[in-house]
């Protein structure tokens, strides 16, 4: 996060960890989203499962999520 704070990057962070950023402006959200909290999301752009190291790393990322 201070990466972020000095202008170095963006993150994804637990809203809770970074209200007092937010609040203060020293960080900011460009988006008005939020994910819900402990969920997890496998993103892949259109047509990528037709390589088959991406649809076979999703598979075994779906298979231990699973578990």
């Amino acid at each position: 996060m201070e990466s972020v704070i000095e202008g170095q990057g963006i993150a994804l962070a637990p809203v809770p960890l970074i209200v007092d950023d937010l609040a203060t402006g020293r960080v900011v959200a460009p988006f008005d989203i939020e994910l819900a909290h402990g969920a997890y999301y496998v993103v892949y752009g259109p047509g990528a499962l037709g390589q088959p190291r991406v649809r076979a790393f999703r598979n075994w990322l779906l298979e231990e999520a699973g578990r």
